[in-house]
């Protein structure tokens, strides 16, 4: 089987401020490295990355707005992975899209696959703990109420 060709460019691609695409997904496929900014509004596109990483942002404000700072930091920190995940989801569809429909091609992608994985994994532990925190933090305040109460 012939070797995938490796398209080579002086461009350099803007990813998203803070993201920076796995290098070897620039190698294979530099377009797939240009991802939509975060900004968009979702209702003009009805984007499925725009909408998810509004999501995100969502996600974010309302962790901010937490008394208990357990729970904004891990919010905070999730709904960052969640943008990084979302942001390399989608340039690796882009990738998938565009590229050869071989093994060796997906060979290729197979650390940036990896990533996203654990990515998700770490997405859900962060979001495991967040609830966890957020139970003991209900728990305490019934605690406290029905003691000043009593």
């Amino acid at each position: 089987m012939s070797e995938p060709q490796i398209q080579k460019t002086n461009a350099i691609p803007r990813p998203p401020k803070g993201i920076s695409p796995p290098p070897e997904l620039v190698k294979i496929a530099p377009q797939a490295a240009e991802v939509a900014p975060a900004t968009v509004e979702v209702a003009k596109t009805g984007s499925d990355i725009e909408a998810r990483l509004k999501v995100a942002n969502d996600y974010l404000s309302k962790s901010l707005e937490k008394q208990d700072p357990l729970e904004a930091n891990l919010g905070s920190v999730n709904s960052g992975l969640i943008r990084v995940a979302v942001q390399l989801d989608e340039t690796l569809r882009k990738a998938i899209e565009s590229g050869p429909r071989t093994l060796e091609f997906m060979h290729q992608l197979e650390p940036s696959i990896e990533l996203v994985l654990k990515l998700a994994r770490q997405i859900g532990r962060f979001a495991d703990v967040e609830l966890r925190a957020s139970k003991e933090s209900k728990n305490t305040e019934r605690l406290i109420n029905s003691a000043l109460n009593a």
